[in-house]
């Protein structure tokens, strides 16, 4: 796997006005950071949240589609438990 070496200045820090200074945040995958894991919302709620998480859209892409496979699994088994 590549390795993406980003050298951030203190200037672009203190631009974003958020609390998190997450290395994740400037390399655009804060889906990997556990406060966007725990978070109990979907995709476009976590993208709401106070840090500001920055995801590439293939990843973004991913996610969504995800949230949907899972919320077609939970109405399958629904239908098949009430059976």
């Amino acid at each position: 796997m590549k390795e993406v070496v980003r050298i951030v200045s203190i200037k672009e820090v203190k631009a974003n006005d958020n609390t998190c200074l997450s290395p994740l945040r400037y390399l655009k995958q804060c889906h990997r950071c556990e406060v966007f894991k725990k978070a109990k919302c979907t995709v476009d709620e976590k993208l709401k949240l106070k840090c500001n998480p920055q995801i590439e859209e293939k990843y973004l892409k991913l996610l969504r589609e995800k949230e949907k496979l899972l919320t077609r699994l939970k109405e399958i088994n629904r239908e098949l438990r009430s059976w």
